[in-house]
């Protein structure tokens, strides 16, 4: 990769990660009951490998009335762990797989169209 390019694609996720970033503890307000799930499951299978419902390490994460996602559940693990039960915990692993997703549509977008091009669908 050509350093302009480098240049370009850091660019591009800086101003991403600081839009991101900007404010997360405090935005949106309060917490909400996604969120409140995804921590206190998160907790849970920190302190004791099961869920809410007494479930060992669940495939399927109920909660609320409906079902979430066990990947990211289990990837808040060591956010809860290293940050606490706050939304900053949940919230910061949003940011970094956002982080991640403008990446892969970077390299996808170069794979299947021009590198100019992967810029413009990333950005």
């Amino acid at each position: 990769m050509a350093f302009k390019t480098k240049f370009y694609l850091l660019s591009v996720v800086l101003l991403a990660l600081g839009l991101r970033l900007y404010r997360l503890d405090v935005n949106p307000p309060g917490l909400y009951s996604d969120e409140a799930a995804y921590i206190y499951n998160a907790f849970s299978l920190l302190e004791t490998a099961k869920d809410e419902y007494g479930k060992f390490l669940p495939l399927a994460f109920q909660s609320f009335g409906d079902y979430k996602a066990p990947l990211y559940i289990y990837l808040a693990v060591p956010f809860v762990k290293i940050l606490g039960l706050q939304p900053i915990s949940i919230r910061l692993l949003s940011t970094i797989m956002g982080i991640s997703s403008t990446l892969l549509v970077f390299y996808l977008a170069g794979i299947f169209y021009k590198r100019k091009v992967g810029f413009y669908i990333s950005f």
